[in-house]
């Protein structure tokens, strides 16, 4: 299965207590969600990540990182933003047909055999 993990500048180490230090040095999106309702100044990204190893699969989920923008505003003033939303745009056409692939399957699948 993908995965959706951002390196981080600086690793996390949970220090050695009662329990073996720990590194996570990535990122792992829990939550992304655009609003693009009002197609104005109050549509929103908005975020969780935690950090992550990928190494093991450990989440440190009592780290959680919130991210809310506006979401037209990012688009207009963080180059890696609006070509994220671009691709977005770009696969929706394929999105659509593979949920279509996916609900096809599903109702052939309960089907009885003929």
């Amino acid at each position: 299965m993908s995965q959706i993990i951002i390196p981080l500048a600086e690793t996390v180490v949970v220090p050695a207590t009662t329990i073996p230090e720990k590194e996570f040095p990535a990122q792992y999106i829990l939550k992304l969600d655009i609003n693009a309702l009002s197609m104005g100044e109050q549509d929103t990204i908005y975020g969780e990540s935690v950090p992550y190893n990928p190494a093991n699969g450990e989440r440190l989920m009592s780290q959680r990182t919130e991210v809310r923008v506006p979401f037209w505003q990012a688009v207009e003033e963080v180059p890696s933003v609006a070509a994220a939303f671009a691709a977005v745009a770009e696969a929706w056409p394929d999105l659509v047909a593979f949920q279509e692939e996916l609900r096809l399957a599903a109702e052939a699948a309960s089907q009885p055999n003929s």
